[in-house]
This record gives structure tokens, C-alpha cells and sequence, in this order.
């Protein structure tokens, strides 16, 4: 629940930032929680595509979306503008 709670900050500080979002504008938040796994989606209705070209990009210009990529089981982007990322549960 630690690295959720750490990619759910990174995820909403990057929306907030990035999204090219006005004053205002609501970045959602939605928790999906079974058995086995938490589903976690933030919605910003941004139109940029945040996902790196390659690895390189990856590792030094998006540096939020790498440290999800290691803490997170899967990830991906949203076609509504956003992150969605799943977590095991143990």
C-alpha cells in the first residue's frame, strides 16, 4: 500500500503540473480495490500523451512515470486523459 500511495501522489503532483489543466479543473481520483489487486485511475482529461518514446526517456525526462513503471504491477494510459496502474495485493 506504501508504493500506491507514493504513485497515487507522483500521478496527481504530475497531473496538477502537466496536464496543461485550467484553474479549476478536477483531476479524479478512483480506487478499485479486490481480492487481489488495487485498480488505480487518475483522470485529468489532459490531451498530451505523457509515455515515454524510449527507455532513455523513460529513465531521465520521466522519471515519475519510471518509478511507477518499477512500482506498479501494469500500467497504462487512459484514452479520457490520465494513468491507470494496478497493484497485486498480498
Amino acid at each position: 500500500m506504501e508504493d500506491a500511495a507514493l504513485v497515487v501522489s507522483e500521478l496527481v503532483t504530475n497531473s496538477y503540473k502537466f496536464a496543461g489543466l485550467g484553474e479549476g479543473s478536477p483531476i479524479g481520483v478512483v480506487l478499485d480495490l479486490t481480492e487481489h489487486r488495487l485498480r488505480v485511475e487518475v483522470v485529468d482529461h489532459s490531451i498530451f500523451d505523457p509515455s515515454p518514446e524510449t527507455p532513455q526517456e523513460l529513465r531521465e525526462a520521466r522519471w515519475g512515470l519510471f518509478l511507477i513503471d518499477k512500482l506498479a504491477e501494469s500500467w497504462g494510459r487512459m484514452s479520457e486523459g490520465g494513468i491507470w496502474v494496478e497493484f497485486r495485493v498480498h
